[in-house]
């Protein structure tokens, strides 16, 4: 009886042609989508003085896994009191969520200059976040105003990293003006990559 039960699991763990096919389960490539996106609170700031830039997002499209190509739609705004240029410095901190908690610092990319050209080559959705405020001629340059977002469909791609673990993670986004530590934004987003087929 063993050998028979031997010989059928040898049989099923050496199939070539399966009802399915098999995922990476650590990392490849990926589709992300957001789950949630807030502001970050007074704790989370390098300093105690009040962000200039803030944004307000919500969902009028959730991601659907049947149509995963599909993107993601938002209303909302961006709002800004100060110039963001590539002066300014930005700091990113990714926090992987792991046994049903946060991970913090899973990674964290600084760029102590190039703010604005940093975000504008790095992610694919920061012309549709920031609209008619963003300026790149010579310089990328954030202007001061609103953006208003209306239905507006979001590419939550990054083509530097075209292979990422799959899982749940929270961005920290922030950024401020060159030689101080005072943040002009802080902005968080928690995100979802799964394999994409």
């Amino acid at each position: 009886m063993a050998l028979v039960l031997a010989a059928v699991l040898l049989a099923l763990m050496n199939q070539k042609d399966g009802y399915g096919k098999s995922l990476n389960t650590f990392a490849g490539r990926y589709i992300a989508y957001g789950t949630k996106f807030y502001n970050c609170d007074q704790t989370q700031l390098p300093t105690s003085d009040k962000p200039t830039w803030n944004w307000y997002l919500r969902f009028t499209h959730h991601f659907n896994p049947l149509k995963p190509e599909e993107l993601q739609r938002f209303d909302g705004n961006v709002t800004g009191l100060e110039e963001v240029n590539d002066n300014c410095w930005t700091r990113v901190v990714v926090d992987a969520r792991s046994n049903n908690q946060w991970k913090e610092n899973a990674f964290v990319f600084n760029f102590p200059g190039g703010a604005c050209s940093a975000a504008y080559q790095h992610t694919k959705c920061f012309q549709a976040l920031t609209g008619k405020l963003l300026s790149k001629g010579k310089t990328c340059v954030l202007n001061p105003g609103v953006s208003i977002l209306s239905d507006t469909p979001m590419d939550w791609s990054f083509p530097y990293f075209p292979i990422m673990p799959y899982g749940e993670w929270r961005f920290r986004l922030s950024y401020g003006p060159p030689g101080q530590k005072r943040a002009s934004g802080c902005h968080i987003a928690e995100a979802v990559t799964i394999p994409k087929s």
